[in-house]
């Protein structure tokens, strides 16, 4: 999971630790706040991509592990795009 955007770095880092993960890794998955368009150009299918937000929560605030979980969206990037 990746606390804001997400670059080609961080897709070259998951696909990394997919290698060494090697058979036992069906597919990897990054969640981002965001993707940048160098990030989605470099997109492959091996790597499943969501998008999180955490509703009307403002970012300065503290909350719960309650509060939190119940206001977390995962959305698909397919659904982003």
């Amino acid at each position: 999971m990746k606390r804001d955007k997400a670059g080609p770095k961080d897709i070259l880092q998951l696909q990394n630790y997919m290698i060494e993960l090697g058979k036992e890794c069906i597919k990897g998955v990054l969640i981002a706040k965001g993707f940048s368009k160098k990030a989605l150009q470099q997109s492959t299918d091996e790597i499943a991509y969501f998008v999180y937000s955490f509703n009307s929560l403002r970012e300065k605030e503290k909350y719960s592990f309650e509060e939190l979980k119940s206001n977390l969206q995962l959305l698909p990037l397919k659904e982003v795009k």
